[in-house]
């Protein structure tokens, strides 16, 4: 039985200097957003902070007036991922930045610069997806194929079996008590679950999965690692997540009168992984996950931004244009904007299992940190 480490998913602290300017709205959303928020107000304060919880990972938000000063001291320390400079006035921050991409901004309204920390917050999230390059000639896959990557056949093996899982009462029960021991002694998770028990409904499967609470997180988590026992646990709900996704598609995408549409979506990746896909023009793509997509280019870009003035070199950002011309296929998908925790972001989510053909691919600008994959909606005999 893995324990509650393994399944723990990435978090980031925020330290907000200057934090007399927070408002209650604000202090919320940075709550949803972060694990621990830490408002200080004196310079000696935030610095001694930070080398306290050296051994996390660290956003700052600082005002400009005390930049200058703190610089110095917080650039050499490796644990600050991302300095986000607040000013009310319009300054000229590209020095700082050409020094170190660490500094973001200047950011003049506190609201839009939580939307944003949320943007990047999520972007963590979308960078470990479970995929797989798999051969040109998918459409001729059955049980006897020895092509095909075996993370490929495990995961669809495994959604055939949870997807025959009845739900019930009682399978909801053991569900949740699974996940309450397995974090007894964290108090955070175990809050989180406690209200999953006593709010979820089948119904509402989708507004708690964007809502990235305890479902969202430990379930990404699993899924990642293959973590086969914990995603057994988590059968009603992905059952009831499924079918959620699949009566919202009958509704809103009947073959008669369906239009093609094209989705963005942007995530973290490894240069090897990079390497792999970029020789794979022509072939497919899969991605094991349910998949959070945008109808808003502009969403992509600005986690694709985020990415790209990341401090590891070896990390790519990636936007996938994906072109759906067809809903023909057995894995369903749904504009769930008017059900979902971000219906500014306009998104569609696809079931997990979906398979792409790579049209092209190419890099966006000149420093090769972010790349275009253009993939269209494939149809696959399923095994």
């Amino acid at each position: 039985m893995p324990n509650t480490q393994r399944l723990r998913p990435m978090h980031f602290t925020l330290i907000w200097f200057n934090s007399k300017d927070l408002d209650d709205l604000i202090i919320c959303q940075l709550l949803s957003m972060f694990k621990v928020v830490f408002p200080v107000n004196k310079l000696d304060q935030c610095l001694e902070l930070l080398r306290l919880i050296h051994n996390e990972k660290v956003i700052l938000i600082v005002p400009n007036e005390v930049l200058e000063s703190m610089a110095p001291s917080i650039q050499p320390m490796s644990h600050v991922d991302s300095i986000y400079i607040y000013s009310e006035e319009q300054i000229n921050l590209e020095l700082w930045k050409l020094a170190d991409s660490k500094f973001k901004g200047p950011f003049s309204d506190l609201l839009s610069q939580c939307r944003l920390l949320q943007r990047m917050w999520h972007s963590c999230h979308l960078a470990p997806i479970l995929s797989n390059v798999l051969p040109s000639n998918a459409e001729s896959m059955d049980r006897t194929s020895n092509q095909l990557d075996p993370t490929y056949m495990w995961t669809q093996l495994l959604k055939e079996v949870i997807l025959e899982i009845d739900n019930d009462f009682e399978a909801l029960r053991k569900m949740f008590n699974y996940f309450h021991q397995k974090f007894e002694n964290d108090r955070v998770m175990l809050d989180k679950i406690i209200k999953a028990e006593k709010e979820y409904r089948s119904k509402t499967a989708i507004t708690w999965y964007t809502a990235e609470t305890f479902f969202y997180d430990i379930l990404n988590t699993a899924l990642r690692r293959q973590d086969a026992e914990t995603i057994l646990q988590f059968g009603p709900y992905l059952r009831d997540l499924h079918e959620q996704i699949r009566q919202l598609h009958a509704i809103q995408y009947p073959v008669s009168s369906f239009k093609p549409f094209t989705v963005h979506r942007c995530q973290r990746m490894g240069r090897a992984e990079f390497n792999k896909l970029k020789t794979n023009i022509g072939g497919l793509y899969s991605f094991n996950n349910f998949l959070s997509t945008s109808l808003d280019l502009d969403v992509a870009s600005i986690i694709a931004d985020s990415i790209a003035m990341s401090n590891d070199q070896n990390l790519l950002a990636i936007q996938f244009v994906i072109n759906i011309k067809h809903s023909q296929n057995d894995i369903p998908f749904a504009n769930v904007t008017e059900i979902s925790q971000h219906n500014d972001e306009k998104e569609i989510l696809f079931s997990m299992h979906t398979i792409f053909r790579v049209t092209d691919i190419e890099p966006i600008g000149n420093n090769y940190r972010i790349w275009r994959f253009v993939l269209e909606w494939n149809i696959i005999l399923r095994m």
